[in-house]
């Protein structure tokens, strides 16, 4: 079922890529690594539901009650681990702050 889903995605993405001719922007400088990237993202989102089906029996009749909410906020916290372990909220400037709280300037 979910890879029937993917197909009219890849079509409306590719479609996209033709209308903006952005396609070949996919396979220029860095395209190796950022499709390297992407694959290595969707194998990580299916081993965590793997890895949520897998545990559930484990903690036996309450697993599919706790099991979803559970595997929701590791994943959470793994991600926003990962954010600060890369620097995405380090502060650059110190007009930022605020800046990320009133959204960008209109002009």
């Amino acid at each position: 079922m979910l890879a029937a889903g993917s197909i009219p995605n890849i079509l409306f993405c590719l479609y996209l890529m033709n209308k903006n001719r952005s396609r070949t922007l996919m396979g220029g400088s860095g395209g190796a690594r950022a499709w390297g990237l992407s694959i290595l993202m969707g194998c990580c989102g299916e081993a965590s539901i793997f890895l949520y089906g897998a545990a559930t029996p484990l903690l036996r009749r309450h697993g599919p009650s706790i099991g979803w909410p559970l595997s929701l906020a590791v994943g959470l916290l793994v991600a926003n681990l990962m954010g600060v372990w890369l620097g995405n909220g380090a502060v650059r400037s110190p007009r930022q702050p605020t800046h990320a709280l009133r959204g960008s300037p209109r002009s």
